[in-house]
């Protein structure tokens, strides 16, 4: 569910784009999430019709339903035993256990966060976390009632981590690993400053001015285009700090 959402099952997956319908992968995703208790139809329908009218969301529930157990078909597994139902509610049957990356990258986090009197085993989860974080959760449903705030906690906990971790590696002047990871962040976190800052500091650490440059003139056009604003005054003194030392070169 982290960048995208797909299911997979041996060595078969369906994902986002195998499937025409929206709908399906919305209320299979609510129905893994909250796996553990039986989901109402009134809360089932709020979760998929609730920006639409129906003359008859029940049946239409009823018939998504249906669509949904279906694409298990791919997989070569039985829909009506991975989705049960009781007494008109439904519920993931947990006899088929799921290995959710969301949750593992929560776990990886919580690890990290009892690890910081140890930097090696901190980054080595780190690492693992950052792996996993391929972007943030559900996008396509990222402006859905139910996805904010999970799709929030797990952007600012990625967020936290990268920082962190920079930080740690900073300390022991690791620039190509910064670099790695500032430009992995900022795929996610297109707007975030501070990684365009310590992206340019790493690459004026490894002496590679020009393509320092050219990420300050990336930068500068991102902000003004999206907020009419320029960067960081930080991230000015290091583009002035870069111009100096390629003067200071082409006179010598």
């Amino acid at each position: 569910m982290l960048g995208s959402c797909s299911i997979t099952y041996g060595d078969k997956t369906i994902d986002i784009y195998n499937l025409l319908s929206k709908k399906i992968w919305e209320i299979l995703a609510y129905l893994i999430v909250y796996r553990d208790k039986y989901v109402s139809q009134s809360e089932l329908i709020d979760v998929v019709y609730r920006k639409e009218k129906s003359n008859n969301p029940a049946n239409a529930l009823k018939t998504l339903m249906h669509r949904v157990r279906a694409a298990f078909e791919v997989l070569g597994v039985d829909g009506k035993n991975l989705i049960i139902q009781q007494n008109g509610s439904y519920k993931w049957n947990n006899k088929y256990k799921v290995l959710l990356d969301a949750e593992s990258f929560d776990k990886l986090i919580s690890a990290s966060q009892t690890s910081h009197d140890d930097n090696n085993r901190f980054l080595s989860i780190a690492r693992d976390a950052i792996a996993l974080y391929r972007g943030g959760f559900l996008p396509r449903f990222s402006t859905e009632s139910w996805v904010v705030p999970i799709h929030a906690y797990f952007h600012a906990n990625y967020i936290r981590l990268i920082h962190t971790t920079i930080e740690l590696l900073s300390k022991e002047n690791r620039n190509v690993e910064i670099i790695e990871i500032c430009q992995k962040a900022i795929k996610t976190a297109p707007y975030d400053e501070q990684l365009y800052l310590c992206l340019m500091r790493a690459l004026i650490n490894l002496e590679l001015y020009q393509t320092a440059m050219e990420q300050y003139e990336k930068t500068t056009k991102l902000f003004y285009r999206e907020f009419g604003v320029t960067p960081l005054d930080e991230i000015k003194a290091l583009y002035n700090q870069i111009a100096c030392t390629n003067q200071q070169s082409t006179i010598s």
